[in-house]
């Protein structure tokens, strides 16, 4: 409880929102140990672990993440368009196309939303939750559920940059 009560007031202090909120996670985790003891907690586990994952990502780490995944996305829109002979020109996430029939190129942006970040994130939290139902998971797909989740997640990423 302590470590929670630190955090609270290290992400206040600091202004840091991700702390404060992890310090959530935290105090929740220490209550539990102190009134019930180490069994609770081990009950608790998913839940917590949900809520871990409902804090959003600090917006630093966010940019460091998406800005790389926002270029691959525009690489992999470039090379589909130059595979059915469009002309396009790719200038960091700015693509630039010529219509037929204009005179003017049109400049398409490939924003932050089109990183593939946000729904990745989605579909890993929604993957926790499935693990918990590991009966369904593995009747549905066979197999293990942690394998599952490795492959759907490498599918998922496919599926989002081209």
């Amino acid at each position: 409880m302590l470590a929670g009560v630190f955090a609270l007031w290290a992400g206040t202090a600091g202004a840091e929102l991700f702390v404060q909120r992890i310090s959530l996670v935290v105090l929740l985790a220490g209550v539990a140990v102190y009134f019930w003891g180490a069994r609770m907690l081990r009950l608790m586990l998913v839940p917590l672990a949900l809520l871990f994952l409902a804090i959003p990502i600090p917006a630093i780490l966010l940019n460091r993440i998406s800005f790389p995944l926002q270029l691959f996305a525009s690489q992999c829109a470039v090379w589909s368009m130059r595979v059915f002979d469009i002309p396009v020109l790719r200038q960091g996430n700015v693509i630039e196309l010529m219509p037929l029939g204009a005179r003017e190129t049109k400049r398409l942006e490939v924003v932050e939303a089109c990183s593939g970040i946000r729904s990745l994130m989605t579909l890993s939290l929604l993957r926790c939750f499935a693990l918990t139902h590991k009966t369904t998971a593995t009747r549905i797909g066979g197999g293990s559920p942690a394998v599952q989740i490795d492959l759907s997640n490498i599918r998922d990423l496919a599926i989002n940059w081209s």
